[in-house]
């Protein structure tokens, strides 16, 4: 809660174009600001108590229309659908989002009744072009059948006739099971979006060996022929460029 009490639509920041901001009850500054020129919004709610999206949001329709990059944070993993639908109807012209927590898959993306003849919350988001996860959760991502049971996987393909998407998922670090299980969720992806990976860590077993006369030879047996395709690509266009390969 902030330390006074503001009036809806009583703080006006006329130029403001990006902003940063982390409450633990967001509601009365939401209501309160008013910034037409607003691009990029990168909010934070710091205490599992806070308020939820729904009550920051849920009066709120359309008023950061202008806003086009949206990146949010919530200490809590408990969001639901109530959530996502307040939270995607108030940014609702965002083409850019990125997720920093677990926040539930389902709740943005799975199907869902009563939101205006919509799939799902995230179908507010008419133009949006590109996904960031960060703060990947296997237990979420991971459940097997890899893909059947992904709500962002499937909502995918709900939308496959529509432009692809460019997914970023960013900082994860997987071994054994879960290895083998993100491959084939990276195969799944590409079918339906352009899938770009950051601080990738996969522990997986592996056999090196070497034949008379012939180069070394490097078997991953879990490893997703398509992934290992996109990393030669990569490593070759490194190298050619006299480059070094990124992680």
């Amino acid at each position: 809660m902030l330390p006074c009490s503001l009036q809806p639509d009583s703080v006006h920041f006329p130029v403001l174009e990006t902003l940063t901001v982390s409450l633990k009850d967001g509601a009365d500054f939401f209501k309160a600001i008013v910034t037409p020129k607003l691009k990029s919004v990168d909010y934070t709610s710091t205490a599992e108590l806070g308020d939820p999206p729904s009550a920051v949001f849920s009066t709120l329709e359309d008023k950061f229309s202008s806003v086009k990059h949206l990146s949010f944070t919530f200490s809590s993993g408990d969001l639901d659908t109530p959530d996502a639908r307040a939270l995607c109807r108030a940014f609702p012209n965002v083409r850019h989002a990125e997720f920093c927590s677990a926040s539930p898959l389902s709740a943005f993306f799975g199907p869902c009744e009563g939101i205006d003849g919509l799939r799902s919350p995230a179908d507010y988001w008419k133009s949006l072009e590109s996904v960031v996860f960060r703060g990947f959760d296997p237990d979420m991502w991971l459940e097997t059948p890899v893909g059947e049971s992904n709500a962002f996987v499937q909502w995918l393909v709900a939308r496959r006739d529509q432009r692809q998407l460019r997914v970023h998922i960013k900082s994860l670090d997987v071994a054994g099971e879960d290895a083998e299980s993100f491959c084939m969720l990276y195969e799944r992806l590409r079918e339906y979006c352009v899938v770009e990976l950051g601080s990738i860590y996969l522990e997986l077993e592996s056999t090196l060996w070497k034949l008379a006369d012939s180069c070394l030879w490097l078997y991953l047996p879990t490893f997703a022929s398509v992934l290992t395709d996109d990393i030669g690509v990569v490593l070759g266009n490194s190298e050619k460029s006299g480059q070094t390969p990124h992680e």
